[in-house]
């Protein structure tokens, strides 16, 4: 084999986070596939060195670095198609929105990911329920989010649904978000049950609203011009050991939100469990505005998501 190709892993996350985890399990499994084809430099957490969330985005997209992942709500602006995983209320459960991503829609996703971004997808991870923190009061109903400043991604399903509970939506960066947290510039945020783990949330915000608002989908992404230009036998390697990290993620993902829900009220988090909320309401309440968003997507995906 010709000399090793170098590759740059990267993530936002700490070591203990299931995104970091998936990193490993892939950069494993691709040197169990092809021994000595790439020189794989995994980096877990770019924030910890002074960079943000979206730099690191930024930097896969124009090849500074080969590999990683991102909340499919920082590219939904961009890429439409991807509007179907911001879209509230919306998925049953977990194997609801992959029923869609593995089957014919998904390569609908992956297509338009390549026409509108310079990523390749390599796959999709479980990023977990989205639920509600405050430091003031738990969020049954919408409405009760009122005057309270709400850190969202930057995106305008999100800001419109955290605005139908009542909420200020503000853009923090993940990098700025442990300071927002602890020092009150924020009364409230909205993440998966790991990151309000990650960030320490409950210890200065305990109030957890188990919404269920939106359910997160990460995308694990090449530079799509780098990955095209890689020998035949390098693709296929990255797509095997791609598939095989996303089915891994995906089973630690499930796993962890009901020990991290335990582990968080250990740490004085004070849960209204999902039969308190009204998601009726909530749902209901978002309704014109996931219409008019399903209204914008490719009849392929939009029909996907009817007929599941």
């Amino acid at each position: 084999m010709s000399s090793a190709i170098p590759l740059r892993l990267r993530g936002y996350q700490g070591a203990a986070s299931v995104h970091s985890r998936g990193l490993q399990v892939f950069a494993a499994e691709l040197e169990r596939l092809l021994p000595g084809g790439f020189t794989a430099d995994l980096m877990l957490d770019a924030t910890a060195v002074g960079g943000t969330a979206v730099d690191l985005f930024d930097t896969i997209e124009t090849g500074g670095v080969e590999i990683g992942y991102m909340a499919s709500g920082y590219l939904s602006t961009r890429v439409p198609a991807l509007r179907v995983f911001d879209l509230p209320f919306a998925f049953r459960d977990h194997e609801h929105a992959f029923s869609l991503l593995d089957g014919p829609a998904g390569h609908h996703i992956a297509d338009a990911v390549a026409g509108g971004s310079s990523f390749h997808l390599l796959g999709s991870w479980d990023n977990g329920y989205r639920q509600v923190t405050s430091r003031v009061c738990h969020v049954l109903r919408p409405g009760d989010g009122a005057g309270q400043t709400i850190r969202a991604i930057e995106n305008p399903i999100y800001f419109e649904t955290m605005r139908v509970l009542g909420f200020d939506p503000v853009a923090i960066d993940v990098r700025d978000l442990r300071e927002a947290i602890a020092t009150g510039r924020i009364e409230a945020q909205e993440n998966p049950l790991t990151n309000c783990h990650l960030f320490d949330v409950v210890r200065h915000q305990p109030f957890v609203s188990l919404t269920r608002h939106i359910l997160g989908i990460v995308l694990f992404v090449a530079n799509r011009d780098w990955f095209r230009n890689l020998p035949a036998q390098h693709r296929t390697a990255i797509e095997a050991a791609a598939t095989r990290a996303a089915a891994v993620q995906r089973r630690m993902a499930s796993e962890e939100d009901a020990r991290l829900a335990d582990l968080l009220r250990t740490q004085g988090g004070i849960f209204a469990g999902e039969d308190m909320i009204d998601h009726a309401a909530m749902a209901a309440a978002c309704a014109d505005l996931r219409e008019a968003t399903l209204g914008e997507l490719d009849p392929a995906i939009a029909g996907a998501l009817a007929g599941h």
